[in-house]
This record gives C-alpha cells, structure tokens and sequence, in this order.
C-alpha cells in the first residue's frame, strides 16, 4: 500500500511540475524530470515483483509441505499431530495468499 501512496504522490508532482512556467520554457528540464519520475515507479515495481516472487516461492515450498506419500508428516503420530500441521499449513497459505494479494494491488 505504501508503494502504491508513494506511486500517486510521484505521479501527481509529475503532473504538477510540467505545468509550470520554467518547464515549458526549459522541455530538457520537463522531460528529466519525467524520466526521473519513471525511475522510481520502474524500481517500485521491480521491488513488488521481487516480492511476488517470493511469495510463489514460500506458496510452492508450503504446499509441498513435509507431508510425506501417506498424507502424514513422518515426525507426527497422532491425528491430532497431524491435524494441528495441516491447520499451521492452512493459516500459512493464508497469509501468504493476502500478502500477495497486497502486493497485485500495488501494482
């Protein structure tokens, strides 16, 4: 959400800076600015994009979880064991799901 504010602000001085006087006396000024303006919103989305990745990254890694073939985790014994892992897995996927939710909107 901050990139996303960080973005609108960048964006609404870009807007508010060509209008000026000095600028449309001085384009090379204008289109420097402008260039500058696009570099920080491409590094805002270079950053986001990390951040999907890794979160693909932890979604992958907890779906494969350390269930082995029965469906049981090999250190688990007991239902309750096992039922308490899946709910952890869950309650992981989740928060992952809703981080990169966040981070789709920034974009």
């Amino acid at each position: 959400m901050k990139a996303l504010s960080i973005a609108c602000a960048l964006t609404a001085m870009l807007f508010a800076s060509t209008t000026t006087s000095a600028q449309t006396r001085d384009p090379d000024l204008a289109l420097k600015r402008i260039q500058t303006v696009l570099g920080v919103l491409n590094q805002e989305l270079a950053a986001t994009y990390e951040q999907i990745k890794t979160l693909r990254a932890a979604r992958a890694a907890n779906d494969c979880g350390s269930l082995n073939g029965q469906g049981r985790p090999p250190a688990l014994t007991t239902e309750d064991e096992v039922a308490a892992a899946k709910n952890k897995a869950i309650a992981r996927e989740q928060e992952t799901q809703t981080q990169m939710d966040a981070a789709f909107t920034q974009i």
